[in-house]
């Protein structure tokens, strides 16, 4: 979806990972996840900790699955769920459904899983939100 709209690109500006990797990542489209980190001309996180936005969690994801980097799973797991702790609620508030959907398949679906249970896992990110009553 988004390569031939970043290969036309001459200058790619810094926001584009954000808006763009967790798309790559849904497709498991690792190489060209991290190559358009890349030319972005974002720094990689140091530390999967220090990775504080989408597309910097993205591109530890990214390079985790492509066995290159960022390899301790607790270190990514805990990136991801700063991530999550702090934008569900932010992006809900903001109508920004779609970015909570694609962050709740990346981080909480299993092949057969039901896709409303998934997408509810969002509850576990907002510690002032209880889920509907009726699921």
């Amino acid at each position: 979806m988004w390569n031939a709209y970043y290969s036309a690109q001459s200058n790619i500006n810094r926001k584009s990972p954000d808006i763009a990797l967790p798309d790559y990542i849904n497709a498991h489209d690792y190489e060209s996840a991290v190559a358009l980190y890349e030319r972005s001309g974002r720094k990689p996180p140091r530390t999967p900790r220090s990775a504080v936005r989408e597309g910097c969690v993205c591109y530890v994801i990214a390079q985790r699955m492509l066995g290159r980097g960022y390899l301790g799973e607790d270190d990514v797991n805990a990136a991801i769920g700063a991530l999550l702790t702090r934008g569900v609620g932010e992006w809900l508030a903001d109508g920004h459904n779609y970015r909570v959907a694609i962050w709740m398949k990346l981080t909480h679906w299993q092949p057969g899983a039901a896709a409303k249970a998934t997408v509810l896992r969002c509850y576990d990110w907002m510690a002032d939100a209880a889920p509907p009553p009726t699921v």
